[in-house]
């Protein structure tokens, strides 16, 4: 059994991927569109980190209850 993380950690799953250059691409696929790149391991990790913190900040500014502009209408009236 894992031990229990403190309330407000998050855990998430980072992919490094060794390019053909040598640099590393980064993904973290909880986080639709959040990749990130580097020349050395360490510093993809540092940028992954940094995209994962803007990517968890703009989440959590969106008010959930407000349709995005375009987006269809969540429900609809049947005609009877």
């Amino acid at each position: 059994m894992q031990p229990a993380t403190k309330p407000g950690n998050l855990r998430l799953r980072i992919l490094f991927r060794r390019e053909s250059d040598g640099a590393y691409s980064v993904a973290i696929p909880a986080l639709p569109g959040c990749f990130s790149q580097g020349a050395i391991w360490a510093e993809a990790e540092a940028n992954i980190r940094e995209a994962m913190a803007a990517w968890l900040e703009v989440a959590n500014a969106r008010d959930p209850f407000k349709a995005e502009a375009g987006a269809a209408k969540s429900f609809e009236e049947l005609p009877p």
